[in-house]
């Protein structure tokens, strides 16, 4: 059982493969016969719920397009049931190698091509349906190759068959929508296979309903309609007018391709009149790249934010930090001498200023750094001076600078970004924000200018041989703000655990029964909708006429549901090594991120020989990304072990395309070194 992304639909898969036994007596015969000669395969299910039966079907016949009427072999797959299903499927023969040739669309024999690039999806709607390939090979061809494709005068035909429940059970139903002032009628199949919210809303909602409406209240009708484009196309037209909107809907209706489009919309298109904006988006929707993109912009163009309404609101909203600002001036005496022994060294010659503060809440220490060194570039190898500004704290800081040399004329020569000296009376327009990450972390200027160059420049730069170096610095307290925090948010964080978990245990206030298996759990809907959305979906829609609160769940394994509750109400699991796996296959269908991140980590750290096939497959299901490459890496370097496993061989056959992606890694590594 294989789910996808957030399609909660369940797929059934098979390989099937069939040998046909003297089968050139066969093809001989067949070649001659002016009617349709064809074999059929015994049935086989890939036991879905509709009781599917299929067959495979070998065709001989002359191709009456051409002149010379050369006979043909065709394949086909033949559904045996009464039922419309939805399937897809991949045909190919086993040469005397074992490998497979898939038939590509157009009827070529392929080998190491990945499956995915030639399985096809059609609907089977009757009894005797078929789908499959007309004219994959002449019988000459076939039998000129025998040694190739019927070794020991057999034939292997195999078809990679994936069924899906999903059609049969939610069928073609239209779902009448109301957003606002507009109605849209849409396919439950299509919006449930896309989105695991709307599955939750359709699979718990309407058992009871006279009327099947449902009223959406939380978006706007136009943004409603251009999620409904890319639910049903993949895509979206004027994403950039719609991106903020749409960014919003994706998270809510867990479509992460959509979000991922609206994050790069957003991004490309970042400005001084949006940047506040989108980083609140960002933040709100764990958007964490685009947060990311938005961060880095913000600081590298502080100063133009801080008069825009936007900054305003967000100083006001947010309780934004406070400043803290320095300008520090660095007298370096007797220079002269200094500057013509360091050009004549072959190592790098420093000189420190002293040390020097903002006052910050975080006890701030910086200092600044003269280095010179032969810049090993240049042709002469000329020796030039850097600059640069250094903290003494290990703490994340943000910090906003300009530095800059006073002439003999107390005129400030900026740095700028191309390492120019630049008199400018407005400090902001040569100011640089970044953050300072831990003790001795630098940000400045390299090869600011030449000694030779400043020595011919002394009387302007250097007067009375006294070198002036200066710092225009400002510190934020808002990392400081959410550092200093931790200790207490983790005491409140224990003790709102504690309480959460007598919730759990002892069940007062318990609202709704909920039954896995043979056992039934009191719970709360208020915990469970905050904690994920599938569940907020669920009872969002849900319940609102039913008399008793009671719902059923299927598809998971009592204990590890009994292990979801506690991570929902303790955001902790005991003994999560154990149920690592379940927990993980759970987290994605109730779109728990910490949970799913967690369990990754514990997966990680208990990967062996025994279980790396297994992880790898669970993480390439589930979209585990981090987990994927941990396992992949785990499997490239221990593949010779690996590949005497059952495991390794089921995944050759079952998943094949994560197979050759796992091959080719390996290949990859081979080459690299």
């Amino acid at each position: 059982m294989i789910k996808t992304g957030c399609s909660y639909s369940v797929k059934h898969s098979i390989v099937y493969e069939w040998k046909i036994n003297e089968i050139t007596s066969f093809l001989n015969a067949a070649k001659h016969s002016e009617d349709v000669e064809e074999m059929n395969s015994p049935k086989f299910s890939t036991g879905a719920k509709i009781k599917d039966s299929w067959n495979l079907q070998l065709r001989v016949a002359k191709d009456s397009d051409s002149s010379n009427k050369k006979s043909w072999m065709s394949l086909y797959v033949k559904s045996n049931i009464d039922t419309k299903i939805r399937a897809s499927f991949a045909f190919s023969m086993v040469n005397n190698k074992k490998e497979r040739a898939y038939i590509d669309i157009d009827t070529n024999l392929v080998i190491g091509i990945d499956l995915k690039a030639v399985q096809s999806s059609r609907f089977f709607n009757h009894l005797g349906k078929y789908w499959g390939f007309k004219n994959v090979i002449t019988i000459d061809k076939l039998l000129e190759k025998k040694q190739e494709f019927l070794p020991n005068d057999v034939l292997t035909v195999c078809v990679d068959l994936t069924v899906y429940d999903d059609y049969l059970e939610i069928k073609n139903q239209i779902a009448p929508l109301r957003v606002g002032d507009k109605k849209f009628d849409a396919h439950k199949f299509i919006l449930t296979t896309r989105s695991c919210v709307f599955e939750a809303m359709f699979s718990y909602d309407m058992k009871e309903k006279k009327e099947n409406e449902i009223t959406i209240i939380d978006i706007d009708g136009e943004v409603f309609e251009k999620l409904l484009e890319y639910i049903y196309t993949d895509k979206v037209e004027d994403l950039n007018i719609f991106a903020e909107g749409l960014l919003e809907a994706s998270d809510k209706y867990q479509l992460q391709g959509l979000k991922e489009i609206c994050e790069d919309s957003l991004a490309r298109n970042i400005s001084i009149e949006n940047a506040i904006r989108v980083l609140i988006l960002a933040d709100r929707h764990s958007a964490k790249q685009l947060k990311e993109v938005v961060d880095n912009y913000v600081v590298s163009n502080f100063v133009k934010f801080k008069n825009t309404e936007d900054f305003k609101a967000l100083k006001e909203g947010y309780s934004f930090s406070v400043e803290h600002s320095i300008v520090y001036e660095w007298k370096t005496n007797g220079i002269t001498s200094f500057l013509d022994a360091a050009k004549y060294s072959e190592e790098l010659e420093m000189m420190n200023s002293p040390k020097f503060s903002t006052g910050a809440k975080m006890n701030d220490s910086w200092y600044l750094q003269l280095s010179i060194k032969k810049d090993s570039n240049s042709l002469n190898s000329k020796s030039c001076m850097s600059l640069y500004l250094k903290s003494k704290i290990d703490m994340k800081v943000r910090v906003m600078f300009a530095v800059f040399i006073l002439n003999n004329k107390k005129e400030r020569m900026y740095m700028t970004i191309d390492n120019n000296l630049v008199i400018d009376v407005d400090s902001k327009a040569n100011q640089f924000g970044r953050f300072f990450q831990y003790s001795a972390d630098n940000w400045g200027f390299s090869n600011v200018i030449e000694i030779n160059e400043l020595l011919a420049k002394k009387e302007e730069f250097l007067p009375n041989d006294i070198l002036t170096v200066c710092v225009d610095l400002t510190v934020y307290d808002d990392y400081l703000d959410v550092n200093n925090s931790i200790n207490s948010m983790k005491i409140t964080a224990e003790k709102l655990s504690e309480d959460f978990e007598k919730l759990l245990i002892f069940k007062k206030n318990s609202d709704v029964v909920i039954l896995v298996g043979d056992k039934k759990f009191d719970a709360h809907k208020l915990i469970l909708t905050t904690r994920s959305c599938v569940f907020e979906a669920m009872f969002s829609y849900d319940m609102k006429e039913k008399k008793e609160n009671e719902v059923t769940i299927t598809d998971i394994d009592c204990e590890v549901f009994e292990k979801l509750l506690e991570y929902i109400y303790t955001d902790k699991v005991e003994n999560l090594d154990i149920f690592a796996e379940g927990l993980l296959d759970a987290s994605d269908k109730y779109q728990l991120r910490g949970l799913k991140e967690i369990c990754e980590d514990s997966l990680a750290k208990t990967i062996s020989i025994e279980n790396a096939i297994r992880i790898l497959i669970l993480a390439d299901r589930h979209n585990a990304t981090r987990l994927k490459e941990f396992a992949m890496n785990y499997a490239v370097i221990n593949l010779a072990n690996l590949k005497n496993t059952g495991d390794y061989e089921a995944l050759g056959k079952f998943q094949p395309s994560l197979a050759l992606a796992l091959l080719q890694k390996y290949v990859d590594g081979i080459k690299t070194n």
